[in-house]
């Protein structure tokens, strides 16, 4: 070796400094003079020593070095460099050596494994049956060992990084990263490259694939550095190292196996290449696992000391001819380098001069680590559907004090009203006098609980002798709907003197679930009170007490829009809705016809197997498509989105319709059953379209609109309001069941021209609106119109909006394979109770869990959180309050985004902590220490804008002049500005200003018709993506060919500039397209947007967008004025169609008739604002009592005057009405009649009816016909 030494320090041949080898071969050499015992100052090899870590430390600042070697010569560069700063102490080794271990952090791919060439692309799909024909079982085997949707792993490269890591540790390098590294490091041996029944093998095994036995020494010798030598992972690789062809094979320099015949060797012909690699890992396992002493290590030791030395050259090399390792080396001289190297670096194992080579005393918490990896499979990094591993039940403390439940009543609904009969078969008490009620038994628990009243539950008769543990209450309570939300009703749960609970009931039903500390517990009279501190009664469905079972049911977060959504989004959900609709006139195959098919499945219904098999899905499709050809495309492109979000670790849940043909439906069943586990059938009469998916996916999780055995239900919730309380749905199905699966589903719809004022409420509304439901007894939530509703981004330019950091918040919840925990939230003082609070906690992979509280009002004030965990001890928690992170545009909108981190101890699995919030939300994080940094996934970063390049501005359409045209066209105002009017952004705002008189004007130059402008100011910083002002526009021509405003901008310089021109870009929030056109400054301009080829919404408004600012720029501003619309074609009542209106009296009675007609096909909106004693009547047509000459003529409404002291009448309560023709006026009359008043004071009326015409109107303009209208109650009756 020393003869070896090149002049510049290195090892290696020609060929090894062309392919970059070099770094690696001279690092071995290196690591072999260390092992030896040298160093600076040795006497025979001190010079060696000196010259070769000047090599090293040249080699280490080569740009790029990393990737010499394939990844392989990096790592090993980096163990050489650890282990001679650890013996020679020399400090200019340290920050060069840093640098190497940061560069490996760097390179860790995700699941904690490296990739040759340090390659993080993911792998798209698992090899097809076709690619893996051709190839040896070897290569088969290595090929199938990945996973879709993840990076490749090499356990060989992992190996080595492995040895460098902990000798730089045991160096006492200390880098950001390198604990959390070395700990995913141990995650990957045990989850990513463990195989089935033990050892180890190369790629992702994940336990599916048989070992490799010249890897699983590999493996095994990591482990034992990692100090995990006892656990049982390591054993069983041991083991099977021991049973490899009945013993541990004896090395055999040519190339066959030797093993043990008693006190004899025998020799085994072997198919295996010259295991030099093999030896190194095994003499090293062998060492550590024996401390060198007994049989195993004697055997090993005695027969590789023969064999070496028997095969050594004169002068001290070995030279092999087969090659098996890390490098396909070709050169003599360099196979001699290395072959040498490795042999010394065995023979000098017994030194122990290496400080990496010794075993560490392992402590008992990194042996519960490993057994913990090792149950749980892939945790966080893959969403098993499965949830957490069933082996795990023990070291997740599950079925520990467990008690049979205790329940009163029957969850089904009744009662809904504390004023309804008592139900005798479920409440044997409905109500008493007493203050206090106490419960002994079963029997005496009330229907009824009346205000100030409280029921009394003296647990030590109820629950088992000697119990004090954890429980849940769960209880649905109804409140008299005439009360509610004019009286707060108050509810309190107190154990034993201390509350627990405290909240207002806002609506009825409720599903409340309270956990009950173990902590709260006394020897002996424990008392749970349930208190009624409100002015109102109460009534119970049904309350149950029991013991959770950890963990409970998962959750999920759903979305439509699945596909559609940015990558920085997909994450946030854990399932992704496929809505197939079915082709009913297609001819599909019969059952018999699909039965007969062939499909293929994966080894088991788990994300990760599904994920691998991608390929299976691919061909079962091709497979059908033979017997129903016209769907072939149609059935792909589903396959491809299904493959797509396994791939991305997302459930897929395919929707149908019930209305599908049996046999569509059973297609749909074949081709996905094995591959997808979420269902949705929508419709009624489901039974046979479940039947079918059962057929095809016997493990299938099925939610429907109605309910079915065994599956889950869902509801839709088109109004915000209608998820607040998902009692309401889950009791209407008169079938509820605490731990099945209820999904909620809503459409985030929003309006983006509302401004900050409504940003700010789907801020607050878009996170907590699931916990609301999640809290309230649901188990999933499907959210529609993620992309496009304009809550969570800007419909223009697809960027995120705030109310995203709510989601992505809640999105904490929904990592792993979330499943249920207990918890519970509320003020810790119990004066007055929390409003409208709620929490959700869940076990997203062991040892880490998420509790989500939320508030609608963010008052400061003291609460307190509970949480039962799985687990008890030291634990990290990582506490998030508010919404905003840093660098956010919309920071000054809310509160801003704050993560502190501390270490909590965890007693008796319960989670408690106590202090002042003063933010809507709070997530706290909790990582057991043990497996703290192991498996997390990082979220990626909100895009809150993209590059200004990569967008389109359209310079053709809008118009730019200095004159004011000459036009014939019929001309209306569309808009004023003081009220529709709103700003989203820091550095933009709106105000009314006196319009711009021009000096010296000319005949032809602009002027502003209206006496005061709308002023858009934007200031420096203002960016397009985040900084615009909307203007609503109001009113519309039927046809309306062109839009126009005048605009006057300015610009605030903070240097000089000569250019008098401005771009001023803007946009329709009806269209897609941002317009740009140049304006003159200080000068009025004229733009006119042709409207023929854009489509003008009901709704529709004009956003100004801030301009490209320049450095030496401090504000633009547009002063815009005279918002109008031009058309051919006018209407005198507005723009809806609408072409005569009559307000007339029609008798001394008091009564008056407001009749409408205009032309088809148009949609308008009329506000009316009835004077006191007025009201708008709803008028039930009868046929027969119109004359023939009015048949089809209907009115819409009438006014009628009432008694000053009596309330206006609800709209359809009229008793009878009257049509008949006036004789006076030849018009027709309508009369409405009512009986006993019904308040509907400050209620807005909406009523939509066919309108018709008198019979004169209808001679006169006979292409009027009926239209609907929508009137509300607004405008005085004069107007």
């Amino acid at each position: 070796m020393l003869q070896c030494q090149g002049n510049d320090g290195s090892w290696g041949g020609t060929e090894s400094r062309n392919t970059g080898d070099v770094v690696a071969l001279s690092s071995l050499s290196l690591l072999a003079f260390l092992g030896h015992g040298e160093h600076y100052k040795s006497e025979d090899f001190g010079p060696t020593v000196v010259k070769g870590v000047d090599y090293l430390l040249y080699a280490a600042q080569i740009p790029s070095v990393e990737y010499v070697g394939h990844g392989f010569g990096h790592a090993i560069l980096t163990y050489a460099l650890a282990e001679a700063y650890a013996v020679t102490g020399d400090l200019k080794i340290k920050p060069v050596l840093e640098a190497r271990v940061r560069a490996i952090i760097q390179h860790q791919n995700s699941l904690g494994s490296f990739s040759v060439d340090y390659s993080h692309d993911l792998i798209d799909e698992a090899p097809s049956a076709e690619s893996l024909e051709h190839m040896t079982d070897e290569q088969k085997l290595a090929a199938v060992q990945v996973i879709a949707g993840e990076p490749t792993c090499d356990l060989s490269l992992l190996g080595w990084h492995i040895q460098a890591l902990t000798a730089a540790k045991v160096a006492g390098i200390q880098v950001d990263g390198l604990d959390e590294c070395v700990e995913k490091a141990n995650a990957a041996l045990i989850q990513v490259h463990q195989a089935k029944g033990g050892g180890f093998s190369q790629g992702v095994n994940a336990k599916r694939f048989p070992a490799n036995s010249i890897l699983t020494p590999v493996g095994t010798l990591c482990m034992q550095l990692l100090g995990q030598g006892d656990s049982r992972v390591t054993k069983r690789a041991g083991a099977i190292i021991a049973s490899d062809h009945g013993n541990v094979p004896m090395p055999n320099w040519n190339g066959g196996i030797k093993l043990v015949d008693g006190d004899s060797f025998k020799t085994v012909k072997s198919a295996e290449p010259f295991p030099l690699y093999r030896w190194y890992y095994l003499t090293q396992t062998i060492f550590q696992a024996t401390e060198a002493e007994g049989k195993a290590w004697k055997r090993w030791n005695e027969n590789l000391k023969y064999e070496l030395l028997k095969n050594q050259e004169s002068d001290g090399s070995w030279v092999m001819k087969q090659q098996l390792g890390d490098f396909r080396l070709k050169d003599k001289d360099d196979l001699a380098i290395y072959t040498t190297s490795m042999a010394a670096l065995m023979l000098e194992v017994y030194y122990r001069y290496l400080p990496s080579y010794s075993v560490k005393e392992a402590p008992k918490n990194q042996l519960d680590v490993a057994a913990r990896l090792d149950a749980a499979k892939l945790g966080l990094l893959s969403r098993l559907s499965e949830g957490i591993d069933p082996d795990a039940a023990l070291l997740l403390g599950a079925g520990l004090h467990q008690i049979d439940p205790v329940q009163f009543g029957e969850f089904n609904g009744k009662p809904i009203q504390p004023s309804e009969p008592q139900l005798t078969d479920e409440f044997k008490v409905y109500s008493t006098l007493s203050s206090t009620i106490g419960v002994r038994k079963v029997d005496d628990f009330p229907q009824v609980l009346q205000p100030n009243q409280r029921v009394a539950f003296f647990l030590d008769e109820l629950l088992p002798a000697g119990f004090q543990w954890h429980l849940v209450m769960q209880m649905t309570v109804s409140v008299d709907k005439n009360h509610s939300g004019q009286h707060f009703p108050f509810l309190e749960v107190v154990i034993n003197g201390q509350t627990i609970h405290n909240e207002c009931l806002e609506d009825s039903p409720n599903l409340i679930s309270v956990l009950i500390p173990a902590d709260q517990f006394l020897g002996f009279n424990n008392v749970l009170e349930i208190r009624n501190n409100g002015p109102v009664p109460w009534c119970f469905d049904a309350l149950r007490l029991e013991t959770p079972v950890l963990p409970g049911k998962s959750l999920y977060l759903a979305a439509e829009d699945w596909n559609d959504l940015p990558k920085d989004s997909q994450y946030l959900f854990n399932v992704g809705v496929v809505s197939i609709h079915l082709d009913g006139n297609v001819e599909y195959p019969t059952e018999s016809q699909m039965n007969g098919l062939e499909l293929l499945k994966p080894d088991d219904d788990s994300l990760w197997s599904r994920r691998s098999a991608t390929w299976m899905l691919r061909k079962n499709i091709d497979s059908i498509a033979e017997v129903v050809p016209n769907q072939k495309s149609f059935l792909r492109e589903q396959s491809r989105l299904v493959s797509q979000m396994l791939i991305q670790k997302t459930e897929p849940m395919i929707r149908l319709h019930t209305q599908s043909p049996p046999d569509a439906i059973r297609v749909i069943a074949a081709a996905f059953g094995a591959f997808v586990t979420h269902w949705q059938v929508e419709g009624g009469d489901c039974e046979q379209t479940v039947a079918i998916i059962k057929q095809f996916s016997p493990q299938a999780q099925i939610i429907t609109s109605e309910s079915q055995p065994g599956s889950g239900q869902f509801f839709s919730c088109n109004y915000y309001r209608n998820n607040l309380i998902p009692a309401k749905h889950l009791m209407k199905s008169e079938s509820y069941a605490p731990g099945l699966t209820y999904w909620g589903g809503w459409d985030e719809k929003g309006d983006e021209a509302d401004g900050e004022r409504k940003q700010l409420r789907y801020l607050r509304r878009g996170g907590r609106s699931i916990v609301e439901w999640l809290s309230g007894g649901g188990s999933g939530v499907v959210l529609g119109k993620v992309k496009t509703g304009g809550v969570f981004y800007d419909s223009l330019y697809g960027t995120s909006l705030p109310a995203l950091t709510a989601l992505r918040q809640v999105g904490y919840l929904f990592e792993g394979s979330p499943q249920w925990l207990p918890s519970g939230f509320y003020p810790a003082s119990s004066d007055s109770p929390a409003l409208f609070s709620s929490s959700i906690a869940a076990l997203n992979a062991p040892g880490m869990a998420t509790v989500v509280v939320a508030r609608r009002f963010p008052r400061s004030r003291e609460f307190e959180v509970i949480a039962q965990v799985p687990w008890s001890g030291s634990t990290q928690m990582v506490f998030h309050t508010g919404y905003i992170p840093k660098g956010s545009p919309y920071s000054h909108l809310s509160t801003p985004l704050e993560t502190k981190t501390e270490t909590i101890t965890i007693k008796d699995n319960l989670f408690r902590w106590r202090g002042i919030l003063s933010t809507e939300m709070a997530v706290f994080r909790l990582i057991q220490d043990d497996t703290r940094r192991i498996n997390q996934v990082k979220p990626p970063q909100i895009a809150w804008s993209k590059p200004v390049n990569s967008l389109q501005y359209d310079t053709t359409i809008a118009q730019r002049s200095l004159n004011n045209p000459v036009s014939t066209q019929i001309r209306t105002k569309a808009c004023y500005f003081k009220d529709n009017s709103h700003t989203v952004g820091r550095y933009c705002k709106t105000e009314m200003v006196t319009a711009t008189k021009p000096v010296d004007r000319k005949p032809q130059s602009l002027m502003p018709s209206e006496p005061d402008s709308g002023l858009v100011l934007f200031r420096a910083g203002a960016s397009s993506m985040s900084d615009s002002a909307f203007i609503r526009i109001r009113s519309r021509l039927p046809k309306a060919e062109r839009l126009s405003f005048l605009v006057y901008p300015r610009r605030n310089l903070n240097a000089k500039e000569s250019s008098d021109n401005l771009l001023m870009r803007f946009a329709l929030t009806s269209d897609d397209r941002i317009f740009q056109v140049p304006l003159t400054l200080e000068q009025w301009n004229r733009v006119d947007i042709p409207l023929a080829q854009i489509k003008l919404a009901y709704s529709t408004s004009l956003r100004i967008l801030a301009p490209s600012f320049d450095k030496d720029w401090a504000s633009v501003s547009y002063e815009i004025n005279d918002i109008a619309m031009y058309g051919s074609e006018h209407t005198k009542f507005g723009s809806s169609g609408l072409e005569h209106a009559i307000v007339q009296p029609l008798s001394d009675h008091g009564q008056a008739q407001v009749i409408l007609f205009g032309k088809p096909n148009s949609y308008g909106e009329y506000r009316y604002y009835p004077k006191p004693g007025w009201k708008i009547a709803k008028v039930q047509i009868n046929d027969g009592s119109v004359p023939d000459q009015f048949k089809g003529v209907i009115p819409v409404a009438t006014i009628t005057t009432v008694d000053q002291k009596e309330q206006p009448k609800e709209l359809d309560d009229a008793e009878h009405t009257k049509i008949q023709l006036n004789p006076v006026s030849g018009d027709l009359e309508a009369f409405c009649h009512f009986g006993d008043p019904l308040s509907y004071q400050n209620r807005q009326v909406i009523l939509r009816q066919l309108v018709g015409e008198p019979l004169k109107v209808m001679k006169e303009n006979p292409d009027l016909v009926p239209m609907i209208i929508r009137l509300e109650q607004e405008y005085h009756v004069e107007q």
